[in-house]
């Protein structure tokens, strides 16, 4: 696998059911502070989609890199994004994850921040009561001008924007959403957003291509970035991953 060219982002869209079967295999790849984090998890629906994320991480990682699985090592930011060990990282590979129900987005690319999020449209989001906290006045008064039906969908359009830019500077849950105002993407345009706390810095921001009940964004700090997404699939990780065919298959509770 090619790392991604200067001003190139890569994103790999992961359907986690798909990857049950290698559960177990991935789960070998796991340093242990992330196997232990994993069993903290009450269900365990959510204990293997947090295995099968970063068993997969570490396998696309790995790959671009020429290195074993195993044998990367994270460091992390005071909000908790995880970069990758300079004497390990020669390519100055970037990253960050982010899955939703039963579908993840892992983003690359080199030399730049970058962050993505995804969230499904959950038909219980009190979407009024979080837009006073994390939308700016004149967002909220576009939010307000959708039809009722479509508001949820809406909402998650800035979330997820602003989610991403956030996660990509390394902030945590305290940072100003409200501040940070973003103007949607129409006409083929990308978004734009506006951040006063660092004017004059250069961030592209794109809205990721899902599944209808999912939605997602990119942001990554360079200029006019080109973008490729792909679905990632068992046999193009199968190379990497020492294989244990899960005996209890896909579990409810999604």
């Amino acid at each position: 696998m090619r790392s991604p060219a200067a001003n190139a982002v890569q994103v790999w869209l992961v359907q986690l059911d798909d990857f049950l079967p290698l559960r177990d295999g991935l789960a070998a790849l796991l340093a242990p502070e992330e196997s232990a984090r994993a069993q903290r998890f009450h269900f365990p629906v959510h204990a293997d989609h947090f295995t099968l994320c970063r068993g997969l991480l570490r396998t696309l990682l790995a790959d671009y890199l020429g290195a074993a699985p195993t044998a990367l090592e994270f460091h992390y930011g005071h909000a908790g994004k995880p970069v990758l060990a300079e004497a390990q990282n020669p390519q100055r590979l970037t990253f960050n994850l982010s899955h939703s129900g039963g579908v993840a987005v892992i983003a690359v690319t080199r030399g730049a921040a970058v962050g993505v999020d995804v969230e499904q449209v959950d038909k219980a989001l009190e979407v009024d009561q979080l837009a006073r906290r994390v939308l700016s006045g004149a967002e909220r008064e576009w939010l307000y001008s959708v039809a009722d039906g479509k508001r949820r969908r809406a909402f998650l359009r800035f979330w997820t924007h602003k989610e991403a830019y956030v996660k990509a500077r390394g902030e945590g849950l305290g940072a100003p959403l409200a501040e940070i105002e973003v103007q949607l993407p129409t006409d083929g345009l990308r978004a734009r957003l506006t951040d006063r706390r660092h004017a004059g810095d250069t961030w592209a921001l794109h809205e990721l291509s899902l599944e209808r009940e999912y939605v997602g964004a990119l942001a990554v700090a360079c200029r006019d970035p080109a973008i490729e997404q792909t679905r990632l699939t068992p046999p193009q990780v199968l190379a990497s991953v020492p294989f244990r065919a899960s005996r209890r298959g896909p579990r409810s509770g999604r």
